[in-house]
Formats: structure tokens, C-alpha cells, sequence
């Protein structure tokens, strides 16, 4: 399919792209979208962004070339929330003890620049705070199932 108005392609004979794959693209940038017939791959050639909730039922692996991170996360406004959260329940459930486990920045509005892990039972249970450098645990600190209470850093 070709629209010559608007300028997208659709189809296997978009330029650019592999044989016996099937993509979505437009002049000027080429190929955006790819449906590999081979591997099952769909590669977003510009990236995907998305304003609203988005659903993968699946593995998502995330790979780049060079250095640096390979996922960014920003939060909806300067020094708020930026989290991922882990849930045990396929339906979402939080009603059990440690059903929900929260791992990212600024979480619970502790602080500023912090970076905290914890869960809907307890909260924030380790702190690491980036403008003093301290790592604050809410709870005890156990080695081998042995609770350190006294103890002294050399």
C-alpha cells in the first residue's frame, strides 16, 4: 500500500528492509516499523513512546550498541516518582504481605535524589541517598539469619 499524500508505505517492499519481512514507513525517514517472518522480532527502528499504559505479554530484551544505559526512566515532573514495580499476583492483588516490591527514585517522598527499595507491606525498607552518600536501612541487618545489633565499622 502506498499513499502518495501522506507519503507512508506499507508492506514487503519497503525499502531497507529484510527479505520476507513486512514494515510500516514514510519519506523521509524510511523504515519505522519492521515485522520479522523469520524470528518474530518486531524492531522499532526510531524507538516506541508512549504517553499512555502499554502492555507486553512477553520478554521484553532491550539491547544497544556501545556504551551507557540501556533503558531510561524519567518521572512525570522534575524530583518526583521514578519506579518500576514488581508485583507477586498475575492480577494485580497488593492484599498479602509483600505482594508489591517498589525499586527506583524519590519513592514514598522520602527525600530528594535518593534511591529506595521496598514493599507495600513495609515501605521503604533500604535508602541509598545520593546528596550524603548514606545507605539507611528501616529494618535490621542480618548476616547468615544472625541480626547485627552492635556492631562497629572499622
Amino acid at each position: 500500500i502506498y499513499q502518495s499524500g501522506d507519503q507512508w508505505l506499507i508492506g514487503s517492499l519497503i525499502n531497507q528492509i529484510a527479505d520476507r519481512n513486512f514494515g510500516i514507513g514514510c519519506n523521509g525517514l524510511g523504515t519505522l516499523l519492521e515485522f520479522g517472518s523469520n524470528d518474530g522480532i518486531v524492531d522499532f527502528k526510531y524507538g516506541i513512546n508512549s504517553s499512555g499504559a502499554a502492555t507486553l505479554n512477553r520478554t521484553l530484551t532491550v539491547r544497544k550498541n556501545g556504551g551507557g544505559a540501556n533503558i531510561f526512566m524519567y518521572p512525570e515532573g522534575d524530583g518526583a516518582e521514578c519506579s518500576i514495580v514488581f508485583n507477586r499476583n498475575v492480577n494485580g492483588d497488593t492484599s498479602g504481605l509483600s505482594d508489591q516490591w517498589f525499586i527506583g527514585s524519590n519513592l514514598w517522598g522520602l527525600s530528594t535524589r535518593n534511591f529506595s527499595i521496598g514493599c507495600n507491606a513495609k515501605g521503604n525498607m533500604m535508602e541509598f541517598k545520593g546528596d550524603t552518600g548514606v545507605l539507611d536501612l528501616e529494618y535490621n541487618l542480618s548476616i547468615n539469619g544472625q541480626p547485627l545489633t552492635d556492631f562497629q565499622i572499622i
